[in-house]
């Protein structure tokens, strides 16, 4: 989802790890490394991902991404999938199986045959297929160390942070009410078993 809509969903992490001294040239050689990529006309592929422009989510060059705003980085997680619909893979597998029958002189196909042909539909259809494009917007504080993500869905934010390894060569970690208040009192200096008192008198409220 794109933090540039009027409302959003998203996840926070810290940063586990030190930025390199060069970073900037660093960030955009490995930025490019895993840039999303077209899926070739014909293919079988039935997903991908990669980086794309936080303004533009077709824009995958990154000379003209502009991902690099110090303190920020800013990019997107542009996500394609092809995807056949339920009811086209049925008609199309309904033909080709007639067409075996008839060509084989056969009343009944046996299950692992239907099972084939099936396979070998879907597999045909998704060639054909357009992708849909999806984008997920990821904006990190360099100062601070976290990161904001477009998605509250943990199986997608496991793959964000998969591909944020990989690329930058840092870690992810979730960042939760509590772990973010201790952040907080640590950067003002204060102690952070400040944390537990406000946790303690919260639990008496609630006991009244």
């Amino acid at each position: 989802m794109g933090f540039l809509q009027s409302s959003w969903s998203f996840s926070r992490y810290f940063v586990i790890g030190d930025l390199p001294e060069d970073y900037e040239k660093e960030f955009a050689s490995a930025v490019e490394r895993y840039a999303f990529k077209n899926m070739e006309e014909q293919s079988a592929e039935e997903r991908r991902i990669g980086w794309a422009g936080i303004h533009d989510m077709f824009q995958t060059r990154v000379d003209a991404m502009g991902f690099l705003n110090p303190p920020y980085v800013s990019l997107t997680l542009r996500i394609d999938k092809k995807h056949v619909p339920p009811k086209a893979l049925l008609r199309y597998t309904k033909e080709a199986e007639a067409a075996v029958r008839e060509e084989e002189a056969l009343e009944y196909l046996p299950r692992a045959r239907r099972l084939e042909i099936k396979d070998a539909v879907n597999l045909n259809l998704i060639k054909r297929a357009i992708p849909d494009s999806a984008a997920y917007d990821m904006v990190w504080n360099l100062e601070t160390g976290i990161v904001m993500f477009g998605s509250a869905n943990a199986k997608l934010g496991d793959e964000f942070s998969e591909l944020f390894t990989k690329t930058f060569g840092l870690t992810l970690t979730p960042v939760f009410p509590y772990a973010l208040g201790l952040s907080l009192l640590e950067k003002d200096g204060k102690e952070p078993g400040r944390m537990d008192d406000m946790t303690s008198m919260e639990s008496l409220e609630d006991d009244e």
